[in-house]
């Protein structure tokens, strides 16, 4: 099979950037890492991903992989491009899928109470349920969570809150999910990779066989 013309984008999530990737190994296709964008005040999901798109060149025949709430956006730019597979990460389709504490904290619209502005205590929610106390990837969630754009985090967990699934039907959506993730509960569909003792930060805690089971799902996609 051909895939060179093709490459895979992967996109990190709430707390998170291009370095959550940086421990995984050749894949078999090119890797693209997408940088955040700022966002334009209260823009639609939808809006931002076409804002993403452009910015990264991102194609049909491409493949794009979510991590997280990056997993929602891959979910978005798939639906505008007609992308045939996407990857999701630690993942969820709407917020039903998150676990109870969060989806209640949201259907309540906490989250409107929250302040633009760095707060010690959220960030430490975010580092503990993002890290499930490992010690592999507690100084580089650490490092993340410095970098914080505090007006993206709100609007991307008022997108959260307002989600709602956008998978169309005749798209291919491989689901890897950690078993010890503390803010997704387990879901299924027929593309559904299990991985023992996977926290939500799996990629990088446990980045060499996250890099196999990625290098399986590529060789056995078609553009």
């Amino acid at each position: 099979m051909n895939t060179s013309s093709r490459k895979i984008f992967f996109i990190s999530g709430l707390g998170a950037n291009e370095l959550a990737f940086s421990k995984l190994g050749d894949i078999g296709i090119e890797k693209h890492f997408v940088k955040w964008l700022k966002n334009n005040g209260a823009e639609s999901l939808e809006s931002y991903a076409l804002r993403m798109i452009k910015e990264n060149d991102i194609t049909s025949r491409d493949i794009i992989a979510g991590l997280s709430f990056g997993g929602l956006l891959a979910q978005q730019i798939s639906k505008i491009l007609g992308i045939k597979n996407i990857v999701l990460i630690s993942s969820f389709r709407d917020y039903r899928d998150l676990k109870m504490p969060f989806r209640m904290a949201l259907q309540m619209k906490l989250n409107k109470i929250l302040l633009p502005v760095k707060i010690k205590s959220l960030e430490n929610i975010i580092a503990r349920n993002i890290n499930g106390n490992s010690s592999v990837s507690k100084d580089i969630i650490a490092r993340m969570i410095r970098n914080l754009d505090y007006e993206l985090l709100l609007w991307s967990i008022d997108k959260i809150a307002n989600s709602q699934e956008i998978i169309l039907e005749e798209t291919n959506v491989y689901n890897i999910q950690g078993m010890n993730d503390r803010i997704i509960s387990y879901w299924e569909n027929n593309n559904t990779i299990k991985i023992k003792g996977g926290t939500h930060f799996m990629i990088y805690d446990q980045a060499n066989e996250l890099t196999v089971i990625l290098k399986t799902i590529l060789s056995n996609t078609s553009e």
